[in-house]
């Protein structure tokens, strides 16, 4: 077993692997940085298992005294993070976000924020950069494991170190083969949690455990550094947000991990008893090449207050987007990254190192008691945040007004293929006695536009049905890839409401979606072309079918959440215009996908464009009329804004029949 020295190296290896995570979080070119997290992992299991089996193996080790040093290490500088991010969420955060801070704070009190974020990751849920202690999931899989692994070692140490590698080894096996299953159907559950993340941390154990390299053996080890080193970096440049991760990628940055430890831990020559990094004055991971560019000073300075660095940066990041309206600059970005550097440093000097050398709180019990009324606390101010909803009354009465439409979530119609061929589609407005005379087919933005359909159908008593699936492209021939839509069973799911069409002779189809570049590039190979072809395919089979096809292009998109940037613009007393855009702005999105809609109408289609009754004389964008918010986020209209289009759908539900033209158009204000 490696024997515990100081190594100058796993400081530098932090120091890389923490400016990688920063890189990525700030968007400054490393698109795989995320794996410096499986870095910190593979260190921490090579760092506690030796401390452990140590004691155990001498008879010292006590649960209570262990509990005291990772105290100690985790908890002051997450103390101050967490209350520093309750602060200034007082003052920046919106009651949802703040609702969820205080969410988080349970959580992590709770040792368990990974199972949150598992459990509210998904298509309805905040984004991830809205949620400042997103990025503490991966403490609560190390804390999780620190709880896990000594009880795991006390059972295994009574069959000896045979006994104790190979229940090791069995783990690593276990939780990775759990991985492997878990990355194509379970992602994010695969993302966040301990049992498949288990084995990289027990790489680290397992290092600690393998027979230190010889000193003769100085070449190959200096080939494995090498080679491991640049298995990190690779991971960390070639690697992105499309890679399956962990799943079988994470080996890369792990076993590159566990290389440049295992090089690092030289013995003593030929007959030397002496353990890991006990060579002549390179006993502090200096033994190989790569070994000394990791000692190097700067990126050991990094590696000190990497913990407090990685704390920090995410919150300061977070905020510093929520109120900039926009993406920040490289410029702001780079200065939250300084910023994050200063109160680690901070952190470092006032905070972690006087715990951890016992100059403050010297006695445990006063460590355990404080640790304990720490976590109490943030468990009582998390739980009242959680169940007082954010703390609405902070704000005055027009950002509560905006605001309220954030807690009034919409419907999302999710009507599978079984539904459709069971002609059990949802009924919008109109006689449901009578004859279909709509359907409307489409994603969540055509359930957006129920309200105004409704209206339309309503008075008409016209029979209004709709076929709806979030994300899901009605197009026949395409296959929706996001995570929310029916992926395979697109197909199936169109097919049947093309067929139900026909069938039933419904009189007008009317297609709504999220025309953008998501949907686009979520489908097939073929691109935009392939569109075309899918979207000419759909319109005339509905035209064969008798039905007169109606296409309603994209209405306009931000981006931003329109309800949450409104009201902090009232906050802040500045004008709401400042969120409107040139409707040239919006066409310019959108021509690509405009363009093929467009050349529907040479099909049969009639092509109707919200984007002018969404627009003002002065040609640019409205996000609120007369006081009333339009969108619910950053593309869905709200019921007010549905009823601004309510106009568009006059002649699909006109008030006497013979006003209905049979012509093919695209209808504008």
């Amino acid at each position: 077993m490696h024997a515990r020295t100081y190594r100058a190296d796993i400081d530098g290896l932090r120091g890389l692997a923490v400016l990688f995570v920063l890189f990525f979080h700030a968007g400054l070119g490393c698109s795989g940085g995320y794996v410096g997290v499986d870095v910190f992992f593979v260190l921490s299991g090579y760092l506690i298992t030796p401390l452990i089996l140590e004691e155990i193996e001498a008879g010292t080790f006590r649960l209570a005294s262990f509990w005291e040093r990772r105290i100690r290490r985790i908890l002051p500088a997450l103390s101050l993070v967490m209350l520093g991010t309750l602060g200034l969420g007082w003052f920046l955060l919106l009651p949802t976000e703040f609702r969820d801070l205080g969410r988080s704070l349970v959580a992590q009190a709770g040792m368990a924020s990974n199972v949150y974020f598992w459990l509210t990751s998904g298509y309805f849920d905040a984004a991830a950069d809205s949620r400042p202690l997103l990025h503490l999931w991966s403490l609560a899989v190390e804390e999780q494991f620190y709880v896990l692994l000594p009880l795991a070692l006390l059972v295994l140490s009574r069959f000896g170190r045979i006994g104790t590698a190979a229940g090791l080894v069995a783990m690593l096996g276990v939780s990775f083969a759990l991985n492997l299953m878990g990355i194509g159907r379970y992602p994010s559950a695969t993302y966040f949690l301990l049992p498949t993340r288990a084995w990289e941390l027990l790489v680290g154990s397992l290092v600690c455990l393998l027979p230190a390299p010889k000193a003769k053996w100085r070449g190959f080890a200096e080939g494995t550094a090498a080679i491991g080193l640049g298995g990190i970096i690779a991971a960390a440049f070639l690697f992105d947000r499309t890679t399956a991760f962990p799943g079988a990628a994470a080996l890369l940055p792990c076993l590159g991990t566990a290389a440049v430890l295992w090089a690092g831990s030289r013995r003593g020559p030929e007959g030397s008893e002496r353990g890991a990094g006990e060579i002549g004055d390179i006993g502090d991971g200096r033994a190989t090449w790569i070994g000394r560019a990791l000692a190097g000073p700067w990126l050991r300075l990094v590696g000190l207050i990497s913990y407090s660095l990685y704390l920090w940066h995410w919150p300061l990041l977070v905020l510093a987007r929520q109120w900039g309206f926009r993406e920040l600059t490289v410029a702001e970005r780079v200065a939250c990254l300084m910023a994050s550097v200063v109160l680690a440093w901070g952190s470092w000097i006032l905070v972690e190192r006087p715990l951890r050398s016992r100059r403050l709180m010297p006695d445990r019990r006063m460590v355990l008691t404080a640790g304990g009324a720490c976590m109490a606390m943030f468990l009582l101010a998390g739980g009242l945040l959680a169940i007082s909803d954010g703390l609405l009354w902070r704000f005055p009465d027009r950002t509560q007004r905006y605001l309220e439409v954030t807690r009034n979530r919409m419907r999302y119609f999710q009507v599978t293929p079984e539904d459709v061929l069971n002609e059990r589609l949802v009924e919008v407005g109109g006689n449901p006695n009578g004859p279909v005379h709509c359907l409307v087919w489409g994603d969540s933005h055509a359930a957006a536009l129920f309200p105004a359909l409704k209206d339309r159908a309503d008075r008409t008593g016209m029979r209004c049905v709709s076929a709806t699936y979030p994300s899901t492209t009605p197009l026949l021939g395409f296959t929706s890839l996001g995570p929310a839509s029916l992926k395979d069973r697109s197909v199936p799911f169109n097919d049947a409401v093309v067929a139900y069409a026909g069938q039933r002779h419904v009189p007008h189809v009317l297609i709504v979606a999220y025309w953008g570049k998501t949907s686009f590039e979520e489908g097939p190979v073929g691109g935009l072309s392939r569109m075309q072809d899918c979207f000419a395919e759909t319109v005339a089979r509905l035209r064969r079918g008798g039905a007169r096809v109606w296409i309603m292009k994209q209405v306009p998109a931000y981006p931003i959440e329109i309800p949450q940037a409104l009201a902090r613009l009232s906050v802040l007393g500045r004008d709401p215009d400042a969120l409107r855009m040139p409707l040239q702005h919006h066409r310019e999105q959108q021509a690509p996908y405009d363009r093929i809609i467009d050349a529907m109408t040479a099909h049969g289609a009639t092509v109707l464009d919200p984007a002018t009754w969404l627009s003002d004389e002065t040609q640019r964008t409205v996000v609120e009329a007369e006081g009333r918010v339009l969108y619910r986020d950053a593309h869905h209209l709200t019921p007010e804004g549905a009823m601004q289009l309510s106009p568009l759908f006059e002649t699909i539900f006109p008030t006497r029949a013979a006003e209905e033209s049979t012509s093919s158009t695209t209808l504008r204000r």
